[in-house]
């Protein structure tokens, strides 16, 4: 075999290892992903809108594979804790990350 073509096919079959091993990494979402997040987001903010010591309209809510983030300002640390309790206790709900901070309190 001529050396550079054996060069150019063993140029070529690294780059598509590394590709593969990049999709492999990569998670593409897909539509029934996507839509199961959306739904558990929707019903994370309906139980916060109907909890009662939950200012919601301050708290926003996002869902990736289930894991649900929660931004925005609570008035308390009892607030607080008792959103991320009641994102919990949602079905679809894998895990919770807050990152909420009290009203009047600088992100650092």
């Amino acid at each position: 075999m001529n050396p550079r073509k054996f060069a150019a096919i063993l140029f070529l079959g690294a780059g598509l290892l590394s590709g593969a091993a990049y999709a492999a990494q990569a998670q593409p979402v897909s539509m029934d992903t996507h839509a199961t997040d959306v739904a558990v987001s929707h019903k994370v903010v309906n139980a916060l809108a109907s909890a009662k010591n939950i200012h919601a309209e301050d708290i926003r809510v996002s869902t990736r594979y289930g894991t649900v983030l929660l931004t925005g300002y609570v008035r308390s640390n009892d607030e607080l804790l008792e959103a991320v309790l009641v994102a919990q206790s949602v079905r679809g709900v894998y895990d919770v990350k807050s990152d909420l901070l009290l009203k009047g309190q600088l992100k650092s």
